[in-house]
């Protein structure tokens, strides 16, 4: 009927009313998003950003000085013992010269004028000084035979062997007159046969040499063999 057609028309009216009210406050709603979005990445995101940059700078400076510090740490322990090595070489060094009638500054400066040539290190050169002291050899003759046995084990020593252990073997051969660590220094002689050469010059055999002979036969038989 008429009257049944105007109402279905005027509910369709309203319904598509709603419907262009709702699709309008859609657009607005996604709008306000996109600008929220836009104020987020422009300001707040930004400064989020630049917040995070900061701390990851922050937190490499403090793992560069971490290591850093580690490695200054180690560095100075390393030193620290060094130190500590040095003193205790010096000292022990210093205890055998007073024990044989030499002064411990004499002593101790000759260690360092071997080390100054640069082919020993101050312990190496306190070791072996040691050792031919405790020998019975008169600084001197023991300074003396420190430069025989570097001369020799800079060019004929065993190739096992590092410079400063070839020397300070040497010298520990020495005090124990032992050829085979007297050896590895360079020098290829035997003990032994020193003692008869010298001991001939002298007019004797060998098996007749004292202490004292037998310590001047080897510093004759080092030098003459260096």
């Amino acid at each position: 009927t008429p009257k049944s057609t105007e109402r279905a028309s005027s509910s369709t009216k309203k319904n598509t009313k709603v419907m262009n009210q709702n699709t309008a406050a859609v657009k607005k709603n996604e709008f306000a998003q996109d600008g929220l979005r836009q104020r987020l990445n422009t300001s707040g995101g930004g400064a989020f950003a630049r917040m995070r940059r900061s701390v990851g700078a922050l937190r490499n400076q403090m793992l560069l000085l971490t290591f850093a510090t580690v490695a200054l740490r180690s560095a100075f322990m390393s030193s620290f013992a060094a130190a500590n090595e040095l003193e205790a070489s010096l000292k022990g060094l210093g205890a055998v010269a007073i024990n044989t009638g030499a002064s411990f500054e004499e002593a101790k400066q000759a260690a360092l004028d071997l080390n100054k040539k640069g082919l020993l290190s101050i312990q190496d050169a306190a070791a072996g000084l040691k050792n031919l002291l405790s020998s019975g050899f008169g600084l001197r003759e023991a300074t003396k035979l420190m430069d025989t046995l570097t001369d020799a084990a800079s060019f004929n020593r065993q190739g096992t062997l590092a410079l400063g252990q070839a020397v300070v073997g040497a010298t520990q051969g020495i005090k124990n007159q032992n050829s085979i660590m007297v050896d590895n220094a360079g020098i290829t002689k035997n003990l032994s046969i020193m003692y008869k050469e010298y001991a001939a010059s002298i007019g004797t055999s060998a098996g007749k040499l004292d202490e004292s002979q037998k310590r001047q036969a080897i510093y004759n038989g080092i030098l003459k063999e260096g």
